[in-house]
């Protein structure tokens, strides 16, 4: 049984993207039938059913889009620093021509398009929000000559709702059913032409894609597998090298300036003050945190100009260490307010 469950997992690691593709789709329909079975509710009304059913698929699908691109990590890779502009230039700009971004762009278009994708699909193979949209459209012809537009209009609008009454004729509502049997029937129809339709596209794409391949394929598994093992060993020794550097940091400031033989000492208020003020990121002298600047320029603390604007960085209400007035200047200042207090009453 444990080796059952061994192979199972190894299987899954093995085809991850594979399994992560299917979850996308599983979780996108479970959230479209989720949907429509607490919030959607056709309005059974002309000039609004199309909009109403258009905006409840379009719209979501391209929020699914923009979570897509957001949860991708080159996305975010290729975005970083891409409009920085330093006295060196860009140092992130990605140096890709024209035919390279369009790849990278398709690639991440592919696995972000994929949560839309599937959300139309399903909305498409269920129905009911083409039949909303659709049925007011639908043309009658002569079955109902006595009734003029406006009327026959309103009455089609309101069929995916079935509000029909008991002295409905029997014809009204085998029609009203006809009708409603055709537009699903439309509506799933277009939805596999479009299953198949993208299915044959990305096999298609694949294939182009692998048959453009530098190497063979038994070394295209093994780049995958480098690739895997690499930004995995990458990850452990950041999180390794970050534990290791934060915690010298914090040491050094609890431990800078005591003398062992008289106990325990607690850091200054000066020290305190220099770890304490807004963080400006400077690009002459790199530090990732206030912290990590008072550790590595001992004798030399407080934040240098930074990119952050300056009414942001006194947000706390404080004047930074750079800024404050030496006790004799607030002396002076002092009887220079006094001074002028007394002239005012005098006069």
């Amino acid at each position: 049984m444990i080796d059952k469950f061994t192979l199972f997992l190894k299987l899954i690691k093995d085809q991850k993207l594979t399994v992560q593709n299917a979850l996308m789709v599983l979780v996108t329909a479970a959230m479209l039938e989720t949907y429509q079975y607490l919030a959607f509710r056709c309005p059974c009304s002309p000039g609004l059913n199309l909009p109403y059913s258009l905006i409840s698929v379009v719209f979501p699908a391209i929020l699914i889009l923009v979570l897509g691109f957001s949860m991708t990590r080159r996305t975010w890779r290729l975005a970083t620093g891409c409009c920085y502009r330093g006295e060196q230039g860009n140092r992130n700009r990605q140096d890709l021509s024209g035919k390279g971004m369009v790849h990278v762009l398709c690639s991440l278009s592919a696995q972000a398009l994929l949560g839309p994708f599937t959300w139309i699909a399903v909305a498409l193979l269920d129905g009911t929000y083409y039949t909303c949209a659709a049925v007011e459209f639908y043309r009658i012809g002569s079955q109902i000559p006595q009734r003029d537009n406006a009327t026959v209009l309103a009455w089609l609008a309101s069929m995916p709702c079935g509000n029909l009454s008991k002295a409905t004729p029997a014809s009204v509502r085998d029609l009203q059913t006809a009708v409603l049997r055709e537009l699903v029937a439309h509506s799933q129809l277009m939805g596999w032409v479009l299953v198949g339709i993208v299915g044959i596209a990305t096999f298609a794409v694949a294939c182009c894609r692998i048959t453009r391949s530098p190497v063979g394929f038994m070394q295209l598994e093994y780049w995958k597998a480098y690739i895997e093992a690499e930004q995995e060993a990458f990850e452990e020794a950041t999180k390794e090298h970050v534990q290791e550097l934060a915690t010298s940091n914090a040491q050094k400031f609890f431990t800078s300036g005591v003398d062992p033989s008289k106990g325990f000492i607690e850091p200054t208020s000066e020290s305190w003050d220099a770890v304490t003020h807004l963080y400006t990121f400077s690009p002459e002298n790199f530090y990732y945190s206030v912290l990590h600047e008072w550790a590595a320029s001992p004798g030399k603390h407080g934040s240098g100009a930074g990119s952050i604007c300056e009414t942001l960085t006194f947000v706390d209400g404080r004047l930074p260490p750079r800024q404050r007035m030496d006790p004799s200047d607030v002396e002076e200042l002092e009887v220079l307010i006094d001074e002028n207090t007394g002239r005012e009453a005098g006069v």
